[in-house]
């Protein structure tokens, strides 16, 4: 191994293992550095196999790039060596100059790695903090709802209850619809007109369901609705004026919007 008697320190020998992992040794240093390891000196062989990492990853993080036309004929001529007649000749600064500035670079490229690593484990985190943020509106979102449709069922519960005690005392009348498709159970009480519907395709493009009640050979139009993808449907209705024991209740297809009088074949009929 080298020793202080041939002229080298070891602390010399250990910075050129860096610099050679950079490729920026002169062939005089490498031969030196060659000799040097093949004695098996263990801390500059670590030494170069971590400027080989460090070389490694910053490849991975940075990529080439090659000078301009301009700026390669500025560094060729910054960088040429002017002759004895024309000149003073640019001198190499010294060893341990060289070697400062080669350490300064490889602590410069393990701060880069460093912040480069450290920059990728931020933007995960703030990833996996927006995904996570994300589920959790989601979830506030399907609980909201879940508690609109529960509160909606509460009130259509206590309706269809008050109306049934309505029947009940014959403040109403409860009136059975069918047709090939679907059912309903219509309740009437003075001017209102309350309709559950069931198994009910929803109308087609451009289409809805219109309510009648018809008196006396004449309809009036009751409102229109749809139904959900469960063929299920609520649908209320104030007419002008009360709605008589001999009205009949019916239900057709129409254009999307209603129409004054009927057009469309009656898809529910009272029975």
């Amino acid at each position: 191994m080298a020793n202080a008697g041939d002229g080298t320190a070891h602390g010399e020998l250990t910075d050129l293992a860096w610099i050679e992992a950079l490729g920026a040794l002169d062939p005089n240093d490498r031969a030196r550095l060659a000799a040097h390891l093949r004695e098996g000196c263990p801390s500059c062989l670590e030494a170069l196999r971590s400027g080989n990492d460090v070389v490694a990853k910053l490849a991975h993080l940075f990529a080439p790039a090659s000078p301009s036309e301009a700026l390669r004929a500025r560094i060729e001529r910054a960088s040429a060596r002017r002759t004895p007649e024309g000149g003073a000749e640019l001198r190499r600064p010294p060893r341990r100059v060289r070697l400062a500035s080669a350490a300064s670079w490889v602590a410069l490229a393990l701060a880069a790695v460093f912040g480069a690593n450290r920059w990728l484990d931020a933007e995960r985190a703030r990833g996996e903090l927006a995904v996570e943020k994300a589920r959790r509106a989601e979830e506030r979102e399907a609980l909201a709802r879940a508690e609109t449709r529960s509160e909606a069922l509460v009130r259509e519960h206590a309706e269809l209850n008050a109306l049934l005690r309505a029947v009940a005392t014959g403040e109403a009348r409860a009136l059975a619809l069918a047709g090939e498709a679907g059912n309903a159970q219509a309740f009437v009480q003075e001017n209102r007109l309350v309709l559950y519907v069931n198994e009910l395709p929803s109308a087609p493009a451009g289409k809805t369901y219109q309510a009648w009640a018809i008196e006396g050979g004449v309809p009036r139009s009751a409102g229109v609705f749809d139904t959900d993808a469960a063929g299920y449907a609520q649908h209320r209705n104030a007419l002008a004026t009360d709605i008589t024991a001999d009205a009949v209740i019916a239900v057709t297809i129409e254009p999307a919007g209603g129409v004054p009088q009927p057009t469309g074949p009656i898809i529910l009929a009272q029975r």
